[in-house]
């Protein structure tokens, strides 16, 4: 793209170029898969996401949330644990012994990151 300015005595010099890209939200990252735990720790892992959007991705955040009954006694509390560009993620605080917890990984991209 190139802007010139116009007046009643002309065009004046052209812009320089700038090129510009149209990108969309990332695609979905593999789906979290238990590695190993403890009573005190849980690690995860996953796989990248297949699409960038058309923006490198910059970081998966994973968010994590206790279950604390089945169905609608469940309160959803998602809490964020984990940003940046690993595949894998290893909680070891907060945690209760006897407890499920269930995760969930989304890609971020430097067009998110940015806008």
């Amino acid at each position: 793209m190139k802007v010139v300015a116009a007046n009643k005595a002309g065009q004046g010099a052209e812009s320089n170029i700038v090129t510009c890209y149209t990108v969309t939200i990332p695609g979905q990252p593999g789906k979290p898969e238990l590695v190993h735990s403890t009573s005190t720790s849980i690690e995860i892992k996953w796989g990248p996401a297949f699409d960038d959007g058309g923006s490198p991705i910059y970081a998966y955040e994973v968010d994590m949330d206790m279950l604390e009954g089945i169905g609608q006694a469940n309160v959803e509390s998602w809490i964020n644990v984990f940003s940046g560009e690993a595949l894998s993620f290893k909680v070891e605080t907060g945690l209760i012994a006897k407890m499920q917890y269930r995760f969930r990984v989304r890609a971020i991209s430097e067009y998110q990151k940015y806008s």
